[in-house]
């Protein structure tokens, strides 16, 4: 954290906050689902594992790319409208920064469950 003055008080938001903050937005919308990709070199064994979801910052402005699956029957460009509106809305009132985009890459479909009956 850096150090607060009388005129402006400055914070050092860690990269793994907004990621929270953008995975916990996600959650919030109906119908969609992030994808966790497959494990890389160093995962392992640091026990970090991203879910989909990579930040990027510049200074007070982020780039939010998310990867996610929709549920069968949902409008997909809604849906990912939605996924936007969140993420940006949960960043830039949560954090101060100013959310340059939230990327959004539907993988696949997720097909209902069918009831056994």
């Amino acid at each position: 954290m850096k150090r607060a003055s009388k005129e402006a008080l400055e914070v050092d938001i860690n990269k793994d906050v907004l990621t929270g903050i953008a995975s916990i937005a996600l959650e919030g919308v109906q119908g969609v689902v992030p994808v966790a990709p497959p494990m890389q070199i160093g995962e392992f064994f640091s026990g970090k594992r991203l879910k989909g979801i990579n930040v990027t910052r510049d200074n007070s402005h982020v780039t939010v790319d998310l990867v996610v699956n929709v549920d069968y029957g949902r409008v997909i460009p809604d849906v990912a409208k939605e996924v936007q509106r969140a993420v940006t809305e949960n960043i830039e009132v949560m954090t101060g920064l100013s959310v340059n985009a939230v990327n959004v890459t539907v993988q696949g479909v997720v097909l209902p469950v069918a009831a056994h009956g």
